[in-house]
């Protein structure tokens, strides 16, 4: 029911720029109004059909990178989310947490042996390994 809520919200969103009136915001409501807001799409003059396939996605489908780094930054605005999607984001958090640990402990043992090896400046070196780092969090966290 949670669920639907937030769609209802979100599609009175899209067209009204005003939340709707069913409780929340939960993450899922927030992510999706931040997608409406970010796309390229004048949401007001868009069918609700596409507004309907726009939404699915991060209302009904698996939570993605946009909710995770949505809920860590904001989790005190987030309300009447679905208590499944607290445990994943939670479950989520904890890996990230724990990759993003690893990767710093990681990133400045590295940026101390490349600028050892090489002529590097300590921000080049950083601005190479965190990339590489990012992108080894990203695949981590999708798994």
């Amino acid at each position: 029911m949670e669920m639907c809520t937030e769609f209802a919200n979100s599609v009175v969103y899209s067209q009204l720029r005003v939340t709707g009136p069913y409780g929340g915001p939960s993450v899922r409501e927030h992510v999706a109004n931040a997608l409406l807001n970010d796309s390229l799409v004048v949401w007001e003059e868009a069918s609700l059909q596409e507004v309907y396939l726009f939404l699915i996605s991060p209302i009904y489908g698996a939570l993605t990178e946009h909710h995770l780094r949505f809920w860590l930054a904001h989790k005190d605005i987030c309300h009447d989310d679905d208590p499944d999607d607290l445990v994943t984001l939670e479950k989520y958090a904890a890996k990230y947490k724990f990759v993003t640990t690893r990767i710093w402990s990681f990133t400045l043992e590295n940026v101390r042996r490349i600028t050892r090896i090489t002529d590097e400046s300590i921000v080049e070196a950083l601005d190479r390994v965190v990339v590489q780092e990012l992108a080894r969090l990203k695949s981590t966290l999708e798994r």
